[in-house]
């Protein structure tokens, strides 16, 4: 889980999905709020 800044203080949670050996892994951000889920960010990370 990590804070957001934009919008400021609220929570997300952050995936790193392997997707083969191959294949750098699929980063995924989503901020959940009380009624709704956010998709903040999808790529390939440079990081595993």
């Amino acid at each position: 889980m990590i804070t957001l800044e934009k919008p400021p203080n609220k929570l997300a949670y952050v995936m790193k999905i392997r997707l083969g050996a191959d294949t750098p892994p699929l980063y995924v951000k989503l901020e959940l709020d009380s009624a709704r889920i956010y998709g903040r960010s999808f790529h390939l990370s440079d990081y595993s």
